[in-house]
């Protein structure tokens, strides 16, 4: 599994049953360099798993083969499993069982899927508190080609260039961010936000621009309101809605299961941009619907726009206030809560 940034292209789909799973693209652990797919339970015992979506057919026949790999008290399935034109389940076909550690281990079986399948799965389940590793999977038959190896290489992300970007970018689409006197820092504290992802528990997540980077300033306020609660602080200056968005595609969120999300961005949006409050605020919403679907479990804290500059009637106070007023509706009561500390950064 050679290609992606994070997880291999086409492992993003997820079940999970029990507990919680994190699904990630492992750079040191693999059958054959630089990657697998890696399944891991998070927190105590869970049931989940992470499948690769490929269309099929009635009675197609085909071998499926590669290597995986256990550790821990986990029961592990790498299994073909079927569906219908209307997603309905039809049938789990196991080519694989593992059970507690086991090193890799090859497994080549041919398949042949039930009537009405539309479209099937590759399968990595694991079931227990371990880790379970997918490695070099390949489909081979007379009537089809390599096509888990052909869907990974016709969609392999492009890799970013952050020595050029567009004067003009959509708040609601990912987009790299970049400092044009230094092309390659942005991409570097990414790159360091996630190695801290991979190193330690982080139970909160403060995610933003220069207005949540700035806690660097001041360790000791920091260590003493989230130093002992497994906080991160992934601001980075400069930061737009559609560089956070760029991020949590990017692997932000692959390796952890926060608590809590403080999410605080869409100033950036200001000043670079001619967007509408409306689209702004979109991107906002995309943030947290991206967050929701990699971890259904966190609670996000939305932190309303602050105001900008001294007078409250110009048209970026205006903007900033509309911004609000579109994202507050995303406040459930539960999981997604909004907060607007305006009033307490304006004497008007």
């Amino acid at each position: 599994m050679t290609l992606g940034t994070t997880v291999p292209d086409y492992w993003h789909h997820q079940w999970v049953g029990k507990g919680k799973i994190s699904i990630t693209r492992d750079t040191q652990i693999f059958k054959q360099g630089p990657a697998a797919l890696k399944v891991a339970s998070t927190s105590g015992p869970a049931k989940g798993q992470a499948f690769q979506l490929i269309k099929g057919a009635s009675r197609q026949s085909f071998t499926v083969s590669g290597f995986a790999k256990s550790t821990g008290k986990v029961k592990v399935n790498i299994a073909i499993q079927s569906f219908s034109k209307q997603s309905r389940p039809l049938q789990f076909q196991q080519v694989k069982y593992l059970h507690n550690t086991q090193d890799w281990s090859s497994f080549s079986q041919e398949v042949i899927l039930p009537p009405k399948t539309h479209k099937f799965g590759i399968v990595l389940l694991i079931e227990g508190q371990g880790k379970a590793w997918l490695d070099e999977v390949k489909l081979t038959g007379s009537n089809i080609k390599n096509i888990a190896d052909h869907l990974e290489k016709a969609s392999a992300p492009k890799q970013p260039k952050p020595t050029v970007t567009p004067k003009q970018q959509d708040p609601t689409i990912p987009m790299p961010g970049h400092y044009p006197k230094f092309p390659q820092a942005w991409l570097k504290l990414h790159q360091q936000h996630l190695k801290q992802t991979q190193k330690r528990q982080i139970n909160i997540v403060f995610l933003g621009d220069s207005i949540t980077r700035g806690w660097r300033k001041h360790k000791k306020l920091w260590q003493q309101h989230y130093g002992n609660l497994g906080a991160a602080n992934f601001g980075i200056g400069g930061d737009r809605t559609q560089q956070v968005l760029w991020r949590i595609d990017h692997g932000l969120f692959d390796d952890i299961q926060p608590q809590l999300v403080v999410l605080n961005i869409g100033v950036n949006n200001l000043w670079q941009d001619s967007f509408s409050s409306a689209r702004i605020a979109t991107g906002i919403e995309k943030i947290v619907a991206k967050i929701r679907i990699k971890n259904p479990q966190t609670k996000i804290l939305l932190l309303g726009i602050l105001p900008s500059g001294k007078q409250p009637h110009t048209p970026n106070r205006k903007k900033i206030q509309a911004i609000n007023r579109q994202i507050e509706q995303l406040d459930n009561g539960s999981t997604i809560r909004f907060l607007d500390m305006g009033a307490k950064f304006s004497r008007t």
